[in-house]
């Protein structure tokens, strides 16, 4: 008798654990293919840019309805502005996320050029340092009016809170890049070099000021980091677009960055066509030339590389992506969830490095 409870107590804990073991299974079965559905989603592009721009338009018009304006633009702009600025930041703010998650998905940074990681996040220190100093410090904003004819700059609430989150947002990208796998890439001597020469310049100015050098002033100082985010921007995309072109694919970058990189750009060039018309002053847009830079820039990239994604390199996926997606995954898929939509193209090795 006693043999025999044994027995049956043995059996069901057996089964216990074959049921465990089922539920395992098909946890993790759906947990890969809810990878793969969020990762298709990102890799189309359009898609989630669609949903993105969507959810951009409805917060700027919330956020623009909703916050205080800017009581130097005229009554009757003022709330058009409003909207058209948080719109823009909206826009560039949701345009991070997808990337982001793509690379935490798939536990890789390949397809991602690390010279454009670390030109974004320079740049991005720099606009922010332009930013606080000329929405926050009531001694650089005197300066400005000073030789500005009295008008204020063009720095809004919006602009700050994008440069304050695109900082956090690109210093995640950059923790990304040291943490996930690149498939053997490297930052280039020439943007370590380029790099060097940026702290340098800003160096140099800062012991010019400090030494009291005529016409080294602290307005002069955020004027020098504003240029300088602007020729970042001017040359961050190019390492992007050439390793695109190098492995004749855009497989690993997410193609929504530019549909909503070129949205906001859209939306801040018409911000400032707004505050210039209605204060008649075109220094709106020339005391803010990174402001201006940056929206055209970001546009006339965004161009290429969508030209690059859509119409050069339609072949995206690897040929076994859709495979996966049609059969059921093995508990040891969601560990090859990475490799499994990243290594491999129907193009060629040089599509794209295993990961």
């Amino acid at each position: 008798m006693t043999s025999r409870v044994s027995a049956d107590k043995s059996d069901d804990a057996e089964e216990q654990s074959i049921s465990l073991l089922q539920s395992d299974a098909e946890a993790v079965s759906r947990d890969f293919r809810l990878r793969l559905t969020v990762l298709d989603l990102i890799e189309e592009g359009h898609k989630a840019a669609g949903i993105a721009i969507s959810a951009a338009l409805v917060t700027g018009v919330v956020l623009g309805l909703s916050l205080p304006v800017d009581h130097n633009i005229p009554g009757e702009y003022a709330r058009a502005s409003n909207i058209l600025g948080w719109t823009y930041f909206s826009c560039w703010w949701i345009g991070w996320y997808p990337q982001l998650i793509q690379n935490a998905l798939l536990g890789s940074v390949v397809g991602i050029s690390f010279d454009f990681m670390l030109y974004n996040w320079i740049g991005f220190i720099c606009y922010s340092a332009f930013n606080i100093g000329l929405y926050l410090h009531p001694g650089i904003r005197q300066e400005y009016r000073e030789t500005h004819g009295g008008q204020n700059s063009d720095v809004r609430a919006n602009d700050l809170a994008f440069s304050l989150h695109c900082n956090l947002m690109s210093t995640l990208m950059l923790l990304q890049m040291l943490w996930y796998k690149g498939g053997g890439q490297r930052v280039t001597a020439v943007c370590w070099t380029s790099t060097a020469g940026f702290f340098l310049v800003c160096g140099g100015y800062l012991l010019g000021a400090a030494l009291h050098w005529r016409g080294f002033t602290a307005l002069g100082f955020l004027y020098l980091l504003s240029w300088l985010k602007l020729v970042t921007s001017l040359v961050k995309y190019f390492p992007q677009v050439y390793l695109n072109y190098k492995r004749k694919s855009t497989i690993g970058w997410s193609v929504s960055n530019a549909l909503t990189d070129m949205s906001g750009g859209l939306f801040s060039l018409a911000q400032q066509s707004l505050d210039a018309y209605a204060l008649k002053d075109i220094s709106i847009v020339t005391g803010d030339p990174v402001k201006f830079g940056l929206a055209l820039v970001s546009i006339l990239y965004c161009v290429v590389l969508l030209v690059q994604h859509f119409i050069l390199y339609r072949e995206r996926k690897p040929s076994h992506y859709n495979e996966a997606q049609s059969k059921p995954a093995a508990p040891n898929e969601s560990q090859a969830g990475s490799s499994l939509l990243c290594n491999g193209s129907s193009r060629g090795d040089d599509t794209i490095d295993a990961v």
